[in-house]
């Protein structure tokens, strides 16, 4: 009988162990690693699904009241008189159809998942019980 040793953590070495236990080693185990990068819905999502659309509609909206205060100034009508007919022209368009828009993304659609309804089942009816003789 080989007499017993104490315990020392230097003494031990189990990546050695745990890599003969493995087979070939840690090294050689094909993982499957995913994206380097987060894709889906994070901070930059946000900004692409709601910003860009936003910016869209307001800059087409700015774009053509500016277009109509440039034929305003060529026209020679007074520059304040025509920022505030054309500012209120847009807040106003730009009300009406964000409004509209809104309220159709607010609707309820029905795009779930259907389920069959359950028929309501008979109930059974209960025997009666007989008493039965032995004449019966």
């Amino acid at each position: 009988m080989t007499p017993r040793r104490k315990y020392c953590v230097g003494d031990c070495n189990y990546h050695d162990y745990f890599n003969s236990q493995v087979g070939r080693g840690l090294s050689d185990i094909t993982v499957f690693q995913g994206r380097p990068y987060q894709r889906g819905y994070g901070i930059g999502s946000v900004i692409k699904r709601v910003g860009i659309p936003l910016m869209k509609f307001l800059g087409r909206h700015l774009l053509t009241s500016g277009v109509a205060l440039g034929n305003d100034l060529l026209s020679r009508r007074p520059i304040r008189e025509s920022i505030r007919e054309r500012g209120g022209e847009v807040l106003r368009r730009i009300g009406e159809e964000g409004g509209e828009k809104l309220s159709k993304l607010l609707e309820q659609k029905g795009g779930g998942k259907l389920y069959k309804r359950k028929k309501p089942r008979k109930q059974a009816k209960k025997a009666k019980l007989v008493k039965r003789d032995i004449f019966n």
